[in-house]
């Protein structure tokens, strides 16, 4: 069984990746033992650090779009000292771009590219969507000094839709990867 779950695949002794990373060895060319079943590390990373990237990446896009949206706005704390400056035409501009949907999405499909499966790449879309959201929120909270639980059922709503979204959209961002091929499809 290779690392998509599909069983066949090659008779070579070590299976490699699309570029052409060994990720796992057969049992004849490992003196210790079996590790047919066990990935290896590719790229320094193990599979959990690759979704981790992408929630630390959602939430530090989330932080950036609220900053955005307050460097914009003439009647924040953070917008009011650069009004009607070329800085204020800038950060309009930027939170127009930020904040926008496919941006958003955009997100969720970035972290499904980064994780590089279907089975990791499903969740990391609605966690990457989910950890921008929350700290969206945060931010906003912080930049307009008001509490955060003012701001509990848009948050609830807008989990609710970055798991219906990012799940789809992660999918997406892990096909890439394997352009024309389906999950078992050989190489």
């Amino acid at each position: 069984m290779d690392l998509l779950g599909c069983r066949g695949g090659r008779s070579r002794s070590a299976e490699v990746d699309a570029r052409g990373l060994q990720i796992r060895e057969d049992a004849g060319s490992n003196p210790v033992g079996s590790v047919r079943n066990r990935p290896l590390r590719v790229d320094g990373y193990s599979p959990g650090m690759k979704i981790i990237t992408g929630v630390a990446i959602g939430a530090a896009f989330g932080a950036a779009t609220s900053l955005a949206n307050a460097l914009s706005s003439p009647y924040s704390p953070l917008g009011a000292p650069i009004t009607g400056t070329v800085w204020a035409g800038a950060a309009k501009v930027l939170s127009l771009l930020m904040d926008s949907g496919w941006a958003w999405a955009a997100l969720a499909v970035a972290a499904g590219w980064l994780a590089r499966t279907w089975a990791r790449g499903i969740p990391a879309g609605a966690l990457a969507l989910m950890a921008a959201t929350a700290a969206y929120y945060v931010m906003d909270a912080s930049v307009r000094d008001e509490p955060l639980a003012w701001y509990e059922s848009e948050l609830v709503l807008w989990w609710a839709a970055s798991v219906l979204f990012g799940t789809a959209l992660g999918a997406v961002g892990a096909a890439i990867r394997r352009p024309g091929q389906s999950v078992c499809s050989p190489r």
